[in-house]
């Protein structure tokens, strides 16, 4: 007869080599929910996988198109696009549109934790308002909640892990954001999607720098 194994002994290990865990590499936890609905293909699903496994203990995440291509190896954004409007469908997403003055910041990927939410954004996407505004502050800081975001027209988005790290020059200021406020954004944001960016010749991490700027102030972010 064959020895069975004991798989948690080999996983032990994870305590005295933390780097080696899977764990260690970020995780979300799914639902069996969304895996078994059969209006979802197999690539949405795959999709909706990738964003709760980035998700924080907020259930919000905000990668970019351009990495989430990258990583699931999906060709075109507008396939991207394509499959998270069948999880928006399904209502087990909300997608902030966030901006920072007159700058186009980033999409925040809100993860759905209870059914009554999922029929409520279900509800929201077949009305056409499946997409919220918000804009980025750095006073105040907390959790985004759904309710904040809809509660009236002066949206604001108030979380830490969004929010960039620079003191905020004169909130109240109708000014156009400054030419340094934008490469910090690009910065961050080459940096999210190259872990070793910084190691890279200055002149490649300018020229990167440069395209993430362009496409900012264009709004393809």
């Amino acid at each position: 007869m064959a020895k069975i194994v004991d798989f948690n002994l080999v996983e032990c290990d994870e305590i005295l080599f933390e780097k080696t865990s899977l764990q260690s590499y970020g995780y979300g936890i799914i639902s069996q929910l969304p895996m078994k609905d059969r209006e979802l293909s197999i690539q949405a699903k795959g999709v909706y996988s990738y964003l709760v496994s980035c998700a924080g203990n907020d259930k919000q995440t905000y990668p970019t198109q351009e990495k989430m291509c990258y990583d699931l190896k999906i060709g075109k954004v507008d396939t991207l696009k394509k499959y998270i409007k069948q999880i928006q469908s399904r209502g087990y997403i909300k997608i902030v549109k966030t901006k920072k003055g007159n700058l186009h910041y980033r999409n925040v990927y809100l993860i759905a934790t209870d059914t009554r939410t999922i029929e409520i954004w279900k509800r929201e996407f077949e009305e056409g308002k499946e997409i919220e505004e918000a804009e980025v502050i750095t006073e105040n800081k907390k959790s985004l909640t759904y309710g904040e975001v809809k509660d009236d027209e002066n949206k604001n988005l108030i979380d830490d892990n969004i929010i960039p790290q620079e003191e905020e020059k004169n909130a109240s200021n109708s000014e156009e954001i400054k030419e340094e406020d934008v490469k910090e954004i690009a910065y961050k944001l080459c940096l999210e999607e190259n872990p070793n960016f910084d190691t890279l010749e200055d002149w490649r991490k300018e020229f990167f720098i440069g395209m993430k700027i362009s496409k900012l102030l264009r709004g393809d972010m």
